[in-house]
């Protein structure tokens, strides 16, 4: 990929609203390019990391693009970051934009317990991690491994403020919004319909797989989930020799090998009254932006 080319297709989130499924649909699509690792998280200059991707680790990861009309980069935290957005814009003022929304209560939910099977979140209940969410806003604490934003629940569903930065980098024409009922509902239609919307050829979706992606999972064993996701760095110098497409093979490949389907726990009414309240203004926003009735979200169970 040459310096001055940056991919030209972003699933920008929202975190656990089937991005990763969707990634993977599209992926499919003979004039989409996808690298091996999902999420580079290369723009989002103000997350908070102890190390970040450098420019020429990126765009090895596209090195393979050559025809294909589009390449793809499904970093969901772009969705949350303040700069992602114009950041994005500078480098690819042409992007296309994919943003995917669920309820936002079902997604904090989910996304808690994703961070509970990365090991990032150690609060082992969801009430409580949203009661410590302001101290974590004030007072961010470097992760060993992770984003400590990515443990600020509210933040990350706030779908006026942080949808909103996108509409304002690239124009609401180019920032698509899908959603997640949409995908499993119609998998086939669906991903028919942002293929047209990206000018590409419908014909080959109906040979593609459409197999959900990431859905609730543990671990089977704690340690090799860390050795896959957050390799030790005494382990670099031993894999050193291997080239990283390779090094990202087998770590993809031992995270699944290492992965089992679980169901989450069930949200407490209390806590999913909280949160619907809490909700109850982006919910709102985002219907008058898409046009589309989502009230059905505010209503209890």
């Amino acid at each position: 990929m040459p310096n001055d080319r940056y991919p030209n297709l972003f699933i920008a989130g929202a975190p656990k609203c089937g991005t990763t499924s969707l990634a993977d649909y599209l992926g499919q699509h003979p004039d989409i390019f996808t690298p091996i690792v999902k999420e580079p998280i290369y723009f989002g200059s103000d997350l908070t990391a102890r190390k970040r991707l450098e420019l020429s680790d990126y765009q090895e990861l596209y090195r393979g693009w050559k025809k294909e009309s589009y390449a793809l980069d499904a970093s969901t935290h772009y969705f949350f970051s303040s700069r992602a957005a114009e950041e994005i814009a500078a480098a690819s003022p042409d992007a296309q934009i994919i943003i995917m929304v669920r309820n936002p209560v079902e997604a904090a939910h989910s996304m808690y317990h994703e961070q509970r099977f990365l090991g990032i979140e150690r609060i082992d209940s969801f009430e409580a991690s949203l009661a410590a969410e302001k101290e974590r806003q004030e007072n961010p604490e470097m992760l060993k491994f992770g984003f400590p934003e990515n443990l600020l629940y509210r933040s990350i569903y706030s779908y006026s403020k942080n949808i909103a930065r996108f509409d304002a980098a690239f124009g609401r024409e180019r920032v698509h919004i899908v959603l997640l009922d949409d995908l499993k509902e119609s998998p086939v239609r669906e991903v028919k319909r942002i293929c047209r919307i990206l000018n590409l050829d419908v014909e080959p979706v109906s040979g593609f797989s459409f197999r959900i992606k990431n859905a609730a999972k543990r671990p089977r064993f704690r340690w090799v989930n860390r050795l896959a996701i957050f390799p030790p760095a005494w382990l670099k110098p031993l894999s050193a020799p291997f080239p990283r497409s390779f090094r990202l093979k087998i770590r993809k490949r031992l995270a699944q090998l290492n992965t089992t389907p679980t169901s989450n726990l069930p949200l407490a009414p209390t806590t999913r009254a909280e949160l619907t309240r809490e909700f109850a203004e982006d919910v709102h926003w985002l219907s008058q932006r898409n046009y589309r009735d989502f009230s059905h979200w505010l209503r209890p169970d």
